[in-house]
């Protein structure tokens, strides 16, 4: 981290039906931020509609965003972790990216 400060933090995910429930930690030196996947979201890949030939990349996805509150990161270097403590299916969830915005 650049400068200390407090984030507001949005995950991006999906997660199949049957998986939702599980819990997950993002944490930072001493900073921890808990969330739980309450609902699923897992629509069809989009992309291939027009391929004569199966890709392997360049399909795309939608992500919903899951707002997870604020958290407050130290100036300074550690290991960003996001980590799943409970998981009631056979997935977590697939994750597109987290998001922070500096916090007013």
């Amino acid at each position: 981290m650049l400068e200390e400060g407090d984030f507001e933090v949005t995950l991006y995910y999906t997660c199949p039906e049957g998986d939702e429930g599980s819990v997950f930690e993002l944490s930072f030196r001493d900073n921890r931020l808990a969330g739980k996947i309450d609902s699923a979201f897992d629509p069809p890949i989009r992309g291939m509609e027009n391929d004569r030939v199966e890709r392997g990349n360049s399909y795309v996805k939608d992500f919903r965003p899951l707002n997870l509150g604020e958290i407050h990161l130290e100036k300074g270097t550690g290991l960003l972790t996001l980590s799943a403590t409970e998981m009631p299916g056979n997935t977590v969830m697939d994750v597109r990216l987290l998001l922070f915005e500096r916090a007013n």
